[in-house]
């Protein structure tokens, strides 16, 4: 696949304002002033990016209809409609999410490194789709520093491009992952670095959440997995080695808080 360069839009004071702009207009987007957004030199690429590589208005109106097409299919709606809320709005945005997940790669072909800038992720989230960020996670309390929209970690966005990287595409593994888990996982920066160690802490992960309490569990293996990881080279270990230290390195923390070792067949993980 192809990797491209996206525009960038400034934490300050560029994304302060718009915050502020978008508030004062309920999050409604307008399809001329939409265009001319993104349009504008106002965001810029990086200097050294290859101009033939970057990712121009048509191809960021073009992701815009993707996202809303998702939007609306879960609405069962023909088109978006961001003022929508149903009687099971967290079902929605869970398979929202879900759906995303399995497409926002594709959506947005962009590397680890400009997937990891908060920049990247204000101009996509603020200039493209304002009003499906405030669908997703309404800013309820009308703040200019609200997470779910700005481009940080927790961006609605941004948290769905890291969690495909983590669950590496696996259907399976996109609709069993949950917010807290996800987080953990991406939060302590297993993904960033080594996508394959994050997937194997996954699979492992929820399979001992099939028959065990998961939050302490997970909390305390993925400190024991990070301590594990600066005395141990396993970066370079075969998937199903790797498996393996990551089943052992759950069931202690399973053995510490008290309950029965999980016996894991690595072949169906």
């Amino acid at each position: 696949m192809t990797i491209y360069y996206f525009k960038y839009m400034p934490t300050k004071p560029q994304a302060k304002n718009k915050m502020h702009e978008l508030l004062r207009n309920n999050y409604q987007v307008d399809q001329d002033d939409l265009v001319t957004e993104i349009s504008t030199r106002d965001f810029e690429y990086y200097p050294t990016s290859n101009p033939d590589l970057r990712w121009d208005t048509d191809k960021y109106l073009e992701s815009r209809t993707q996202l809303v097409t998702i939007a609306a299919g879960v609405q069962k709606l023909k088109a978006f409609d961001p003022q929508r809320i149903s009687s099971d709005m967290r079902a929605d945005r869970r398979v929202f999410d879900q759906e995303v997940t399995k497409n926002i790669r594709q959506i947005f072909p962009m590397g680890l490194y400009e997937a990891n800038r908060e920049e990247v992720w204000n101009f996509i989230s603020l200039c493209l789709v304002p009003d499906l960020a405030n669908w997703r996670f309404q800013n309820s309390a009308s703040t200019e520093n609200y997470d779910r929209h700005l481009g940080a970690p927790r961006n609605f966005l941004r948290r769905l491009w890291m969690r495909s990287i983590l669950c590496q595409d696996d259907p399976k593994l996109i609709d069993g992952i949950t917010e807290d888990l996800a987080e953990a996982i991406v939060g302590r920066g297993f993904v960033t670095d080594n996508p394959k160690i994050a997937n194997a802490i996954l699979r492992v992960a929820l399979e001992i959440k099939k028959t065990h309490p998961a939050e302490d569990i997970h909390r305390d293996a993925l400190v024991r997995i990070r301590r594990y990881k600066s005395t141990k080279n396993i970066d370079n270990l075969e998937t199903s080695q790797l498996l393996e230290v990551m089943v052992n390195l759950f069931n202690e923390s399973v053995v510490n808080l008290n309950f029965k070792k999980v016996k894991v067949d690595l072949g169906k993980l």
